[in-house]
């Protein structure tokens, strides 16, 4: 791996660690240069959270060309999507697929699988939904263009009993983050 490589890795997972830390706030990535699959799911990203230990899932990867890259990337393996570490949707939807996912045990609730959407665009202002707690002052109504309206009910129905659930990333084409933890409270108005 070469120096602007390594430089690059730090900074990204800089950048996914405030995101974590800041729901519902959009950050920007640092200008990757690698991307997977015809979508542009940013390599750095899958880089940073992804190796040999854990496992993937790409919901609508049928002839699993975006699997095979995503394991000679990160060298994780693909597996089902109820026992996948990640879960990876490129159109902004799971299509209900979420309430199989792990979610974790009252023992390891950290075993809960984190999803990654691929999505148009990001705000932090002008969303119908509304966010409420950790790394939240109040509360947030961020824009996610490219979601399925059902996407946040499900969410919320998964991460009812916290602190078992699921992390979400969000990731939009101009490189921007967004992360929505199971800590968070999801309401619609």
């Amino acid at each position: 791996m070469q120096t602007d490589d390594i430089i690059n890795d730090h900074t990204t997972f800089r950048v996914l660690m405030r995101a974590m830390s800041n729901p519902g706030r959009v950050f920007r990535l640092p200008r990757h240069r690698d991307v997977l699959g015809q979508r542009g799911l940013p390599a750095e990203v899958l880089r940073c959270l992804m190796d040999h230990e854990v496992t993937f899932f790409v919901l609508d990867d049928k002839s699993n060309g975006l699997s095979q890259e995503i394991y000679r990337y990160t060298g994780s393996n693909p597996a089902d999507l109820e026992t996948a570490d990640f879960l990876i949707f490129l159109e902004g939807t799971s299509r209900g697929a979420l309430s199989g996912a792990k979610r974790g045990t009252p023992e390891y609730p950290d075993g809960g699988a984190t999803v990654v959407y691929l999505v148009e665009k990001l705000a932090e202002m002008g969303g119908e939904v509304e966010l409420r707690g950790p790394g939240i002052d109040g509360t947030v109504r961020p824009l996610i263009v490219g979601l399925a309206g059902t996407e946040f009910g499900v969410l919320r129905e998964v991460n009812a009993e916290f602190p078992l659930g699921l992390d979400a990333l969000f990731l939009d084409s101009d490189g921007g983050i967004m992360s929505i933890p199971r800590s968070t409270r999801i309401g619609v108005n």
